[in-house]
C-alpha cells in the first residue's frame, strides 16, 4: 500500500495550480490539502492543513519564493518544501536549498518527475531535478576550486 502523502499548492498562477492540481488528483495515496496564491495565504494554508509536502513557486508575482521557504521551515519544520520553478541557475538553486528546499522541480519537467520527488521529499530524501543536477555540481566544483569553505548546511546540500 501507498503511504498516504499531504501536499499543499503554493503557485500565483491559477492554469499552473490547475496543471499541478490535474495531475497529483489522480495519484494513489497522494491528497491536495489546499491551495494558495501567495505568502499570506501560503502561510495560513500550511498553518491550518500541516501538509507532508509543500510546492512553492520560487516567483509569487512579485514576491521572492525563498523567504517563503525558510519561513515555512522555521515555522512549520513538519512540512518540508518543493521549489517548482522555472528557474535553472546555480544561484536560484542554492538560494532555495539553503533556505530549507528538500526538493526542486523545473516546470518543465515531467508529472512523473513531480511525483517521484514529492514521494521522494516525504520520505525525509532530497530531490533535484536533473536539469539542475549539473549547475550544482558545476556550482560547488567553482566554488571548491576558488578556495571558498562550504558552511555545513552548503556540505549537507551538496
Amino acid at each position: 500500500m501507498t503511504p498516504r502523502v499531504t501536499v499543499a499548492i503554493v503557485e500565483d498562477h491559477a492554469l499552473v495550480r490547475d496543471g499541478l492540481r490535474l495531475i497529483l488528483q489522480g495519484e494513489p495515496g497522494i491528497e491536495i490539502v489546499g491551495e494558495a496564491a501567495d505568502a499570506a495565504e501560503a502561510f495560513a494554508l500550511v498553518g491550518r492543513t500541516a501538509p507532508d509536502v509543500a510546492l512553492v513557486d520560487l516567483t509569487l508575482g512579485e514576491t521572492d519564493g525563498v523567504p517563503l521557504i525558510r519561513g515555512l521551515g522555521v515555522r512549520y519544520p513538519g512540512t518540508r518544501t518543493v521549489a517548482v520553478t522555472m528557474h535553472r541557475d546555480g544561484e536560484t538553486v542554492r538560494q532555495a536549498f539553503l533556505a530549507g528546499a528538500a526538493g526542486y522541480v523545473v516546470k518543465g519537467a515531467s508529472g512523473a518527475e513531480l511525483i517521484t520527488a514529492i514521494r521522494a521529499v516525504a520520505r525525509g530524501e532530497r530531490y533535484v531535478h536533473s536539469t539542475v543536477a549539473g549547475v550544482m555540481v558545476a556550482d560547488s566544483l567553482r566554488w571548491l576550486r576558488h578556495g571558498q569553505r562550504l558552511s555545513p548546511r552548503e556540505r549537507e546540500v551538496l
